[in-house]
């Protein structure tokens, strides 16, 4: 039997210890709160000093990624169905993605009003309904749109497919649209408008918007209070009819797909037909001369001035994209960026700034965001345009070049990290008319890269003359 004693700890509070007998000559203590320490007899007892926080853990070595391509089938009726068979944990994520995002609809807040309505209700099942068989099974249905596509994703455990997938086969195919549900829907993203409204990021998003693509285009179009009311029913279920249609739409299976969760997604999807006539807008159209030069939009009750540097650029079917990521990351792009070194750390001007890429399938643009203290606007945007400047005359330094190589490679390993996340990253790729294999060659690539190659991209694309410079606040 164990023994027991008590450990005195600070002269006034006292816990059970037990003793353990391990290998002889040694015992093995457990107080219930500590970790257990095991000490040889007649030896003095040694503790594991703490790691050297100040110093950089060394690097391991990273094994390279091999990403296969999904199988693909087709259901009954011709949509395509991918299939990502990766994991052993006992869940799937079914994606049905059509090509039905806001670039396609005729009036605004039509196609978010009808992805966002699909689970409130079918010709059987109320939305109240649904959602009790949802939490019943510990299920979770999102819906997302974007400019290019509008998506259902399920994610559920594999043994309950059978009562699930029936359910996301009659709320893509018999979405009814309630008007309560819809007037409902429409009161709070107007409310949600009005209150961003007042806010000089969301206005400075906006705009730049605009001024990329042109105001009125498909990636360019913007909101206004009264359109809001201008959205009807009929609106809503025209647009279901001509965008959610199988040749519009695939689906994505990943996780623990078995050969019965196909025949399932064969039965409950692949009855999906179009009713009424195909859309008449399948060319999504843009200006691709945008503005340029400086903006100002005054807001004169703003503490804070939103700040927006960009232009039109290349999408990810460009060879250029891979190198263009880099100087982008370089740029502002991870915590560690120029841009963060400079208007947040040296200068105090702002708690954030960022550089990102936003790609869709026909266009795409780079973009610098940030607010700061209207008191400093004129200086971070000179601290902005510093910052381009200098990754146009001055190389990058081996070390910086070589921990934005680093970062990169692990946010590219992180990307990868668990089944469902595959179908994310192959959802990406294929909306681009890419496949897995963008991601291995993008990053060969990136890796090769040299500071004289990322000099020469970032003097191609960033020229000063082609930038356009917004600011939403007070100068």
């Amino acid at each position: 039997m164990p023994g027991f004693l008590t450990k005195k700890l600070k002269s006034t509070v006292l816990l059970p210890v037990r003793i353990f007998k391990t290998p002889p000559g040694n015992f093995l203590l457990h107080t219930g709160k500590t970790p257990s320490i095991t000490f040889q007899r007649n030896k003095p007892m040694t503790s594991i000093a703490p790691p050297d926080r100040k110093k950089m853990p060394r690097p391991g070595i990273i094994s390279p990624v091999n990403l296969t391509n999904p199988e693909t089938i087709l259901l009954p009726n011709k949509m395509e169905a991918c299939i990502i068979r990766a994991g052993k944990e006992p869940i799937t994520r079914i994606d049905v993605v059509f090509e039905a995002g806001s670039a396609y609809q005729n009036k605004k807040l039509v196609a978010g009003s009808t992805n966002n309505l699909l689970k409130e209700g079918t010709s059987t099942k109320s939305s109240a309904v649904i959602a009790e068989i949802l939490d019943y099974f510990g299920a979770y249905l999102n819906t997302q749109i974007d400019k290019d596509t509008a998506s259902v994703t399920l994610y559920a455990l594999t043994k309950h497919l059978d009562t699930l997938m029936p359910l996301l086969g009659e709320i893509v195919t018999d979405a009814i649209f309630p008007e309560k549900e819809l007037q409902i829907y429409l009161n709070r993203q107007k409310q949600q408008y009005l209150i961003n409204f007042e806010k000089v990021r969301y206005r400075a998003s906006m705009e730049f918007n605009k001024m990329i693509f042109g105001a009125g285009s498909a990636y360019g179009q913007i909101l206004c209070e009264k359109d809001f009311s201008k959205v009807t029913r009929e609106d809503v279920i025209t647009f279901y009819h001509e965008r959610f249609r199988p040749e519009t739409a695939y689906v994505i299976l990943s996780g623990n797909i078995t050969d019965e969760v196909v025949k399932l997604t064969e039965k409950h999807l692949g009855n999906l037909s179009g009713q009424g006539q195909t859309s008449s807008k399948n060319q999504i159209t843009y200006s691709t001369s945008q503005k340029t030069g400086e903006t100002f939009i005054e807001r004169g009750n703003a503490m804070q001035s939103a700040l927006r540097v960009g232009k039109q650029i290349i999408n990810k079917t460009h060879p250029d994209f891979p190198a263009l990521q880099m100087v982008n990351t370089l740029l502002g792009g991870y915590f560690g960026s120029r841009l963060m070194s400079n208007l947040r750390e040296d200068k105090g001007y702002t708690y954030g700034i960022n550089s990102f890429i936003q790609t869709y399938k026909h266009a795409a643009y780079f973009a610098i965001a940030t607010e700061v203290n209207a008191d400093y606007t004129e200086a971070a945007m000179h601290e902005i345009d510093h910052e381009i400047n200098r990754l146009k005359t001055t190389p990058v330094g081996n070390d910086e070049l070589k921990l934005v190589k680093n970062y990169l490679f692990g946010n590219f390993l992180k990307n990868f990290d668990g089944p469902l996340a595959l179908a994310e990253r192959y959802r990406t790729v294929k909306d681009a008319g890419l496949d897995f294999s963008y991601y291995t060659q993008s990053i060969d690539a990136m890796m090769q890269l040299t500071s004289e190659q990322l000099m020469n991209v970032a003097n191609q694309y960033f020229e000063t003359e082609s930038l356009l410079h917004l600011v939403v606040g007070r100068k």
